[in-house]
């Protein structure tokens, strides 16, 4: 079926998420990336051209079948300055004054969908926009993301400041509002901060008020959306990994090792992903790509020569972007056709 119907009112030019100029930014850093790994094979690794040497970023760890680059044994690409500039994969907004404002991604322009997704949640559901851009555009799906920062998607109050809770609130109730307008919009993706706070009534637990809150905004969705996929947080790291990935940068010393922290520590228990495993809603689905930047031991702040996160808690996109292959692998299946 065709991409998401526009609005009936005229909508306004549509306006990129996403700074040109950094887009350029990003390119040069994996520009240079692929000169420092000119002397190995590089391969289009993603559904919209983009050249990245041999197992650059999340191909460096397939699980069982993992790959190494001597020539990317010491870099990190883009340098933790350099990431903090580099924005969320861009969108095309078609209503900018709405709420929620769809987003488009994925399908090349003109040509039809083979299913619609949404990307639902907080900053850690935007981040993943670059992997499901990559899925979106190998598989010619239309891509919208309906995110927020600070506001998963969950009927909880988020533990933030009093003027941002109601705004939260409403752009959940408009996400469904607007999913159920959309019926062709089949299969929703969400992601939220596993660490972030809710308030939770006297004598409750927080962890399961998160829960909770999951399963009842979950609840709520229309019934033409028929799969829903929770797609795992990522790991933090310490403020102090940046200086350390720098440092062994200039050394010579492969950063993603060298400066790897506990796993125990960095992977928090994710509420939303436990909620979906607890749920018996037929609907959902948990996909866990945790494996490609952590052993049973440690967490990797550099992978395969592509920095991780650009924050403490934030993928890069770059690094987002090179996991684009195996999350279309894991959604594949799982996506209903528009």
């Amino acid at each position: 079926m065709s991409a998401v119907p526009p609005s009936p009112r005229a909508p306004r030019r549509p306006r990129a998420r996403g700074s040109a100029a950094l887009a350029v930014l990003l390119v040069a850093v994996l520009a240079a990336v692929a000169a420092v790994a000119a002397v190995a094979a590089v391969t289009v690794a993603d559904g919209r051209g983009v050249a990245r040497p041999r197992c650059a970023g999340a191909a460096a760890r397939v699980p069982g079948h993992p790959c190494a680059n001597r020539a990317l044994r010491t870099v990190a690409a883009p340098s933790p300055e350099d990431a903090l500039l580099v924005p969320d994969e861009p969108c095309t907004v078609v209503l900018p004054e709405a709420d929620p404002d769809p987003c488009l991604f994925g399908r090349p322009p003109g040509r039809p969908a083979a299913a619609t997704v949404a990307l639902l949640g907080d900053s850690h559901a935007s981040h993943w926009r670059a992997a499901l851009a990559v899925a979106a555009a190998r598989s010619g799906w239309q891509g919208v993301s309906l995110t927020k920062s600070s506001c998963p998607f969950s009927y909880a109050s988020a533990r933030v400041a009093p003027e941002a809770r109601v705004p939260c609130h409403d752009h959940n109730r408009a996400v469904v509002a607007y999913l159920t307008a959309h019926p062709e919009i089949r299969t929703v993706v969400v992601s939220a901060h596993a660490g972030a706070r809710v308030l939770h009534p006297a004598g409750a637990s927080p962890f399961a008020t998160k829960i909770a809150g999951y399963h009842a905004a979950w609840a709520a969705l229309p019934a033409s959306v028929r799969r829903i996929v929770v797609l795992h947080d990522m790991p933090i790291h310490p403020l102090r990994t940046a200086g350390c990935v720098d440092a062994a940068v200039a050394a010579g010393r492969p950063p993603g090792t060298t400066c790897a922290v506990r796993r125990r520590g960095a992977l928090l228990p994710d509420a939303e992903a436990i909620a979906a495993a607890r749920s018996g809603d037929p609907r959902l689905r948990v996909v866990d790509l945790t494996p490609f930047v952590c052993d049973a031991a440690r967490c990797f702040p550099v992978v395969g020569g592509v920095l991780v996160n650009k924050d403490t808690d934030h993928l890069t996109r770059a690094f987002s972007a090179s996991l684009g292959p195996y999350l279309l692998e894991a959604l594949r299946p799982l996506v209903a056709p528009g």
